[in-house]
């Protein structure tokens, strides 16, 4: 919620992608500035809000991978499941946020009950997103 309102503050549309699975919580924030497009990008429409955006916020998936190739400025959550050093030797244009923990990288397909590796701050996130767009 406090990174959305942090882009919303600043007259930032935002273009939210992905699966359905968080519907409940998206739809708190749709409006004007919010706009819902989950379940409705393919590839090449993906690839066209991507070279538009100033700024990929998201996972480690697909789209952020695919951020990674347009060369766009890129914020990575990563969780704990998979070794960092993958997104080494990334451009500048890349910042991934990860939260350390002992049980970090476990290599579980599906993580683990508690998630503990995903429990990242938003005023990092927010943090981060400044260095991009000030």
């Amino acid at each position: 919620k406090k990174v959305i309102t942090f882009f919303v503050d600043k007259d930032i549309k935002i273009l939210i992608i992905g699966s359905n699975d968080k519907k409940n919580i998206i739809q708190y924030f749709v409006n004007e500035k919010v706009i819902n497009l989950t379940n409705k990008t393919d590839f090449s429409l993906l690839g066209g809000l991507i070279k538009k955006s100033i700024l990929v916020i998201g996972m480690d998936s697909f789209p952020a991978q695919y951020s990674l190739l347009l060369n766009k400025p890129t914020i990575i959550l990563m969780s704990g499941i998979e070794e960092t050093s993958q997104w080494y030797s990334l451009k500048d244009t890349v910042v991934i946020i990860k939260k350390e923990t002992d049980c970090s990288p476990c290599y579980k397909s599906n993580g683990c009950k508690s998630m503990k590796c995903l429990d990242i701050k938003p005023e990092e996130a927010i943090k981060t997103c400044q260095n991009f767009i000030g």
